[in-house]
């Protein structure tokens, strides 16, 4: 479960620029609920993933992820919890290599491997199930390198 609780982020705090984001921001997303945010250009979609993620510092307020506090947890610590799907193709992911090649660098994360190959023929089944999920035809395109995807919105994913 995810909660957001009193969320606070404000930029060009006390000048004539601030602006006030989150203000007493508040989220709950059960274990199994899926949810949309929709908003405007500047209304606060990416910098709530960022916030999240762990890329964009809050300036008060709690997000615990399945009672872990994630705002005491830096940026790459957060990623062992955390999945992240960028709007921008080449964020994330090594563009000269497959879908299929970024993402067993990303299952194997935190395993040892020698001069092995991390990339396993029983992981395609997994990747194209997991990609089944995000409904965006990329089960189909495995051995397309990333870099020549075009690019879809920020998601945050938990597989």
């Amino acid at each position: 479960m995810l909660q957001i609780k009193n969320l606070y982020k404000v930029f060009n705090k006390n000048t004539i620029n601030e602006n006030i984001l989150f203000e007493d921001f508040n989220l709950e997303v059960k274990k199994g609920e899926f949810v949309s945010i929709i908003g405007s250009n500047g209304a606060g979609k990416s910098s709530l993933l960022n916030i999240i993620s762990g890329s964009l510092l809050s300036d008060g307020g709690k997000i615990n992820l399945s009672n872990l506090e994630l705002l005491k947890l830096p940026e790459y610590k957060r990623t062992r919890y955390i999945g992240r799907v960028f709007q921008n193709p080449s964020f994330g992911v090594s563009p000269n290599m497959t879908i299929l090649e970024n993402m067993s660098i990303a299952y194997n994360k935190g395993n040892k491997f020698g001069l092995t190959f991390a990339l396993k023929k029983s992981y395609i089944d997994i990747f194209k199930e997991k990609l089944k999920k995000v409904d965006m035809g990329l089960e189909d395109k495995l051995y397309t390198k990333a870099g020549l995807l075009s690019g879809g919105k920020d998601k945050l994913y938990r597989f």
